[in-house]
């Protein structure tokens, strides 16, 4: 086993089965005291299932709601006009649902513009791009050096990169900040929407294999696999008398 950070074990990955961990490697950073770990399954990418939205309701993300010139008054009196008892009478639960959401959409169609594309091949600015291959690179050398001085200066030029790509990432997130403030007066709506994406993160967990090797990414399915699996590893108390 090897260290995560300082001369201490802080980081686990955990699996429920032995044969899913490939090989893993362990990279100091200067971003961070706690090391990288680069761990590699043995698994195929297999497609992730959409538990969320339908493909009709994905269309509302092809419409700019921050647009200055939204005329939201003859959304909300459209919205008003109609009739949604008589519409909804005699149906399901999910055919509501499906209901509102297309005459939403189709509302929304009218009134709201699209979003203009950037046009940009890479979100990932050039520069950045530049200092991720260079680095790549050194990754690569590193892993065949044989030699003390050479696995040393090598390092060194790592440092020197993950400097530059974190003074890169500080820049960014100052234009974005500086962006958003400016815009408050002109368009709120703009820096609550930067405001809620800076608070919020997403996490990945999964897939996990199942007994008989199959793979399952179903988020309440690998809930009941891990607390299963966490069950097994303690043991009960026996109390002795005496």
């Amino acid at each position: 086993m090897e260290l995560t950070r300082g001369n201490n074990i802080l980081d686990l990955i955990i699996s429920n089965s032995y044969d899913y961990l490939h090989s893993y490697d362990i990279e100091k950073t200067v971003m961070s005291d706690h090391n990288l770990i680069h761990a590699r399954a043995n698994i195929r990418n297999i497609p992730t299932k959409n538990t969320t939205t339908s493909g009709r309701i994905d269309s509302f993300h092809a419409l700019n709601f921050y647009g200055r010139n939204i005329d939201w008054d003859k959304v909300r009196k459209e919205l008003d006009a109609i009739k949604w008892e008589n519409i909804f009478s005699g149906m399901e639960a999910h055919e509501m649902y499906e209901v509102l959401s297309s005459k939403c959409l189709q509302i929304c169609k009218e009134h709201i513009p699209l979003r203009r594309s950037s046009g940009r091949k890479h979100q990932i600015p050039r520069d950045r791009r530049i200092l991720m291959k260079k680095r790549a690179n050194l990754k690569r050398k590193l892993k065949k050096v044989t030699y003390a001085v050479a696995e040393n200066a090598i390092q060194r030029q790592l440092h020197l990169l993950e400097d530059a790509l974190a003074q890169s990432h500080v820049r960014q997130r100052e234009q974005e900040e500086q962006r958003a403030v400016e815009n408050i007066k002109v368009n709120s709506k703009f820096f609550y929407s930067y405001a809620k994406k800076r608070l919020t993160s997403t996490t990945s967990v999964g897939p996990l294999m199942k007994e008989n090797g199959e793979l399952e990414d179903g988020p309440q399915e690998m809930a009941e696999m891990l607390q299963t699996e966490y069950q097994r590893v303690f043991s009960k108390l026996i109390l002795r008398n005496g």
